[in-house]
């Protein structure tokens, strides 16, 4: 039940394979083997660039579907996909909200983590905010001359934007590592875009040999 759901999500051209259709080629007179092996690879040719065609033109789709604006902007897309479809990016969280009286009354009996709705402001791990981290991250190494991404990472957390958030509920040495976390995830992610980005360079690439 859950597959046909996942299936019924996608619509138009998103929701059908793609079924290239190539003709053969006019004029075309089957005199010999080889004449019928050329013919043969032409084909298989014309019909893999009508497929990256298609391909394109998809992944184009792919981006107004997660509403991503940039269509250049493979890194959210791919993480917009490895949420959809890979468990291990998926989350379940273990937090609870509830309200907090400020004069000092907390709900009797709660043991758990928990976050109040006057904590602060969530800071989301975003694509950009992943990729800000890792950006910030080389910066800090090329500037001074650091050799590990712990030693930047030291360095960050004295800068507003990647300070110990009012949420962390370990000290600042842990933060660090969460950051270290998040930066394994930014890296991860950034060697899939680029390997996705060649894929399209050869794409375009070829379709321009048409």
């Amino acid at each position: 039940m859950a597959r046909g759901k996942k299936r019924d999500r996608w619509r138009g051209k998103l929701a059908r394979p793609i079924r290239p259709r190539v003709m053969r080629p006019r004029g075309l007179a089957i005199t010999d083997p080889e004449t019928v092996t050329k013919a043969n690879e032409e084909m298989i040719r014309l019909e893999q660039e009508a497929v990256e065609q298609e391909r394109v033109e998809k992944l184009r789709l792919l981006m107004e579907h997660y509403s991503i604006d940039d269509k250049n902007d493979w890194f959210s897309l791919a993480l917009a996909l490895a949420v959809d479809h890979i468990p291990g990016f998926q989350v379940h969280s273990q937090l609870v909200t509830f309200g907090v009286d400020w004069e000092g009354d907390n709900p009797p009996h709660f043991s758990g983590p928990v976050i109040t709705e006057r904590i602060g402001r969530h800071r989301e791990w975003t694509p950009d905010r992943l990729d800000r981290l890792l950006t910030a991250v080389e910066s800090q190494r090329a500037r001074h001359g650091l050799d590990t991404d712990r030693e930047a990472l030291s360095r960050l957390v004295r800068d507003k934007e990647w300070e110990r958030s009012a949420r962390h509920a370990g000290d600042q040495q842990s933060w660090i590592e969460t950051l270290e976390s998040r930066l394994q995830d930014a890296k991860s992610f950034r060697r899939r875009v680029e390997g996705l980005q060649r894929e399209l360079d050869e794409i375009a690439r070829r379709l321009r040999q048409r």
